[in-house]
């Protein structure tokens, strides 16, 4: 009884958002790459964790996560938004004092899966990030 009104509670919640909201509702939660797609290089391995909590559009501009790599023990937290249609994800990381943002497009995305894609990143940037839900 509880598991099925939860249920209709986020189904309730995920029908009355924008689509925008309804991108950032399935972000939230604990994300391992699967794979990674640099410019210049190719295909690599990473123990990286990308973590998003819930966050509300119309009271926030933008969303947190961070993102976790267990290969080098480094820590980055990351601001983003989402477009309003729902089909990018404009990332933006802090770099020395200031940011470099990157837009990428949502390619798929569901409860256990999420692929971005950014056709036009430099080189050495990801220009491919595929995430497998942990939770």
């Amino acid at each position: 009884m509880k598991t099925e009104l939860l249920f209709a509670i986020r189904l309730l919640i995920l029908f009355s958002c924008k689509q925008n909201q309804r991108q950032v509702i399935k972000i939230d939660g604990e994300w391992n790459v699967k794979a990674e797609e640099i410019v210049g290089i190719g295909t690599i391995d990473t123990d990286i964790i990308y973590e998003s909590e819930y966050c509300k559009l119309k009271q926030d501009e933008f969303c947190e996560f961070s993102i976790r790599n267990f290969d080098t023990e480094l820590l980055l937290l990351v601001i983003y938004s989402i477009s309003e249609n729902g089909n990018k994800l404009n990332l933006s990381i802090t770099v020395g004092f200031g940011l470099e943002t990157r837009v990428y497009n949502i390619i798929k995305i569901s409860n256990r899966k999420l692929i971005l894609v950014n056709s036009n990143a430099p080189f050495r940037e990801f220009s491919r990030i595929e995430l497998r839900a942990i939770n």
